[in-house]
């Protein structure tokens, strides 16, 4: 496979603070000539600066992470990924760098999207496909719904039915996406077996011994979806479409996420967040909140939830002793303490089943409580 990147001009704006860096100022312009000499030099000093933005990047909380340092990230791993393929053709290092910096750094102008797309169409995967034949699906569904249900409901509607503040489900409104006839286990691995990405570890992110991990897809897919694995894996709340574009082409985002009251009345419209959430049956997400409109897409699988209305947070003992967690509920759903937690079978706990093709609106702040029942995936759209 042939690549060929440009890096004059390359990150240049997003370099700019990085570059009152002497030391990286000086390995940015050695790599740059180097790549034309001698890529395993390149390849070396990549490392290096790769290792100390990588301090950086975990200096502090993420949230107050410069994007000056991501972005450094992300060109020293494309150096580095370059520097791969030309030295040794380690397609499969090269992949991981390019992955890294896409998740840790964050695409530029496609450049690390493009690139790593291109590596992984040039690899031989068959054997990876294999792995879906231990699968199994759980069809134990231990609720009833009681949600309301709608069928591929107009804007105007919508708009009428969120004013109430309650979710509700609405069926068919994803039929003209491609990804309901196309993905499946087998379609995600052919498309990115050898992708890196970050996968959750334990029950629950509430859990004690819960942790991340990032890891090839197909290693995820290996280790975690075997029926007899107690242990979950749940790639979870990751922008992996806008990692793997060609998944993204599949899917596009619904017209209920630009009707809102506050958009018709001229409030500035803010970004549509898209993150997926992939795993096998039994990945738990824990009953909590969060501060913006969502619309909960399946493509396959099926989950059930368990929404209470934020109207009822009194009775849902928000966890107050961790300031990471107040939008975590201590209650366990599954397993409800009713000596420690007699007010919770006051709230109007609403149930559903998510189908593929369907989709849930989750108000702001409603609590909600998530299980799949299959191996599943999802797409969350966070709009305002």
């Amino acid at each position: 496979m042939s690549v060929k990147v440009e890096l004059d001009g390359l990150f240049a704006k997003d370099f700019e603070f990085v570059s009152q860096s002497p030391f990286l100022t000086a390995h940015k312009s050695l790599i740059e000539k180097s790549l034309k000499h001698s890529p395993k030099i390149s390849l070396k000093m990549s490392q290096v600066c790769l290792d100390f933005v990588w301090e950086r990047l975990h200096t502090g909380h993420w949230s107050l992470v410069s994007h000056y340092w991501r972005s450094a990230y992300s060109f020293f791993s494309t150096t580095a990924a370059l520097a791969c393929l030309s030295s040794n053709s380690n397609k499969l290092q090269a992949l991981k760098f390019l992955d890294y910096g896409i998740i840790m750094g964050g695409d530029v102008e496609n450049v690390l999207t493009t690139l790593a797309q291109g590596i992984h169409d040039s690899l031989e995967q068959n054997d990876k496909l294999e792995l879906i034949e231990c699968i199994e699906a759980d069809s134990r569904i231990s609720r009833p719904s009681s949600i309301a249900e709608h069928e591929n409901i107009v804007c105007e509607e919508f708009l009428k039915l969120i004013a109430a503040d309650l979710p509700f489900k609405i069926t068919g409104a994803l039929e003209i996406w491609p990804a309901l006839k196309r993905w499946s286990l087998k379609y995600i691995l052919k498309i990115c077996a050898y992708r890196h990405v970050p996968i959750e570890i334990g029950s629950k992110y509430n859990d004690e011994d819960w942790t991340q991990q990032i890891m090839p897809l197909y290693k995820f897919v290996e280790t975690y979806f075997a029926p007899q694995e107690s242990v979950k894996g749940y790639l979870a709340q990751h922008d992996f479409l806008g990692q793997v574009p060609l998944l993204r082409e599949d899917i596009t985002i619904p017209d209920y996420c630009y009707m809102t009251p506050e958009l018709i009345n001229g409030a500035e419209k803010g970004d549509v967040l898209i993150n997926s959430w992939f795993g096998p049956a039994g990945t738990v997400s824990p009953l909590h909140q969060d501060p913006r409109r969502n619309l909960l897409c399946q493509v396959f699988g099926r989950k059930q939830l368990v929404l209470i209305p934020a109207c009822d947070s009194e009775y849902v003992y928000p966890a107050s002793d961790d300031p990471l967690l107040l939008n975590t509920s201590q209650v366990d759903v599954e397993n409800v303490d009713k000596e420690k937690f007699p007010l919770f079978e006051r709230a109007n706990q609403i149930t559903a089943v998510l189908n593929p093709g369907d989709m849930i609106y989750i108000p702001p702040k409603c609590w909600h409580f998530v299980k799949s029942l299959d191996p599943s995936f999802s797409i969350s759209f966070w709009f305002d």
